[in-house]
């Protein structure tokens, strides 16, 4: 099948950094930033199927601002909002735009350099997708923290996250789109090493469980899931027919691994990145997924 990597998107972040300003994206004041990032994906589908190829070319460009507020000397907020567009090279139905308002806050007790902080974040993101109704809602996370450094030169943090897909949908279409009505909780614990004035490198493991919607063609075992919805995303239509999927919704457990390596080029910061995980319950399959991908971030 015809892959055609979305050039114009790295185009359009060249024009942004082209144009750069300069502007302090932390203390107190206004922000702006400008992201984009290319990547492939395994297996977009989450099927436990060899015969289901579902993997990817992703992509994305989003642009955002954000204001930063000082509230004292141990205490901060920032707010943020956003507008992404995400692209599938293969499944174009999964292609969204994705507008995001969020709430962050950091709190350190006292000021002493080996003194832990507390951070939390709230975001709610609305997803619009090209011709895919059933994956539309309003993403809830948030998440809560606690950090400390542990050198000179490593942090550390241990915290737990939750996420919830919100319909805004009648009763008939929230019974339709049920397999993709996911609530999710998450424990998680990181590190954050500096490996020079420029380079750093970063590492999460998460540990997930609540709902997770995965796709395969045909029918599986119906012990291994709870509802079922059609998944216009990855059918295909030929001369011989079509090839119907469907999307199932089960309560699995997570397991997520992230690496990556961030380095710093006077106001662009340049990462790559890498996600895997493996996902199964008491019963049924287990899938797995991963996802490598290179990554710009400018602020100002």
């Amino acid at each position: 099948m015809k892959r055609t990597t979305p050039v114009y998107l790295l185009l359009l972040l060249a024009h942004f950094l082209a144009n750069n300003a300069s502007a302090a994206p932390y203390g107190s004041g206004w922000y702006q930033e400008i992201q984009a990032s290319i990547g492939y994906e395994d297996n977009v589908a989450r099927s436990y199927r060899a015969v289901d190829d579902t993997d990817d070319v992703v992509s994305s460009v989003a642009a955002g601002i954000g204001y930063s507020s000082k509230v004292r000397e141990n205490l901060q907020l920032v707010w943020s909002g956003y507008i992404a567009y995400n692209h599938h090279d293969e499944f174009d139905k999964l292609n969204n735009i994705t507008t995001s308002l969020g709430l962050s806050l950091a709190y350190q007790p006292n000021t002493s350099f080996d003194s832990h902080w507390y951070e939390s974040t709230i975001q709610v993101s609305r997803l619009d997708y090209k011709d895919n109704d059933a994956r539309e809602g309003y993403l809830v996370t948030g998440d809560a923290s606690i950090n400390r450094r542990l050198g000179m030169m490593t942090t550390g943090r241990i915290g737990y996250r939750y996420t919830d897909l919100v319909f805004d949908k009648t009763a008939a279409q929230k019974n339709r789109d049920a397999a993709f009505d996911v609530a999710r909780h998450e424990i998680f614990i990181g590190i954050d090493r500096s490996l020079s004035d420029r380079l750093s490198a970063v590492a999460e493991y998460g540990y997930q469980h609540g709902g997770f919607t995965w796709s395969v063609s045909g029918s599986p075992n119906p012990l291994f899931y709870e509802v079922a919805s059609k998944d216009s995303a990855f059918s295909t239509c030929t001369s011989g027919g079509c090839d119907n999927w469907m999307a199932y919704r089960s309560v699995v457990d997570i397991h997520m691994i992230d690496v990556g390596l961030a380095y710093s080029l006077d106001l662009v910061n340049f990462d790559l990145s890498a996600r895997y995980y493996r996902a199964g319950g008491s019963a049924g399959p287990n899938y797995s997924d991963w996802l490598i991908q290179i990554g710009a971030l400018w602020n100002f």
